[in-house]
């Protein structure tokens, strides 16, 4: 017997308890996530400081994005619309040329993995994801 459930039988009006438990989600087709860790030895202040000193670099990507803390590292999401044109296959290598660029996980090239929920407890930690930078309003 299958666990899954029909949206029918836990809609939102019928249901809210799952929601304040979501705490991840997969990358959005228009959508770039560069997973970057800290530096040996690197202090977090330090850490954010040399991540922000790339948003130019993102900026030439896209205009468009966001910077969280995650669990022990930073995500960088970048938006672009020009994804939303291209189908699943040239979306990831798209997506791998860019991670690449920055030498992050290149595993954040699929949609199919997902990532911290942002504004929410990571799942390993508990620390909440917030905002460090950003231009998407």
């Amino acid at each position: 017997m299958s666990r899954r459930k029909k949206y029918s039988e836990i809609g939102f009006e019928r249901n809210l308890w799952w929601l304040e438990r979501v705490n991840a989600r997969t990358i959005l087709k228009n959508e770039i996530v560069l997973d970057f860790d800290p530096d040996k030895n690197e202090t977090q202040e330090q850490f954010e400081e040399r991540i922000l000193k790339l948003a130019s670099l993102i900026k030439g990507i896209s205009p468009d994005y966001t910077i969280f803390n995650s669990n022990r590292g930073i995500h960088v999401h970048i938006f672009t619309n020009k994804l939303l044109a291209m189908d699943e296959r040239e979306r990831v290598e798209y997506r791998i040329k860019i991670i690449k660029q920055f030498g992050t996980d290149l595993l954040k090239a699929s949609e199919r993995v997902t990532i911290s929920l942002e504004y929410a407890p990571h799942w390993k930690s508990g620390k909440i994801n917030e905002l460090i930078s950003g231009t998407v309003g």
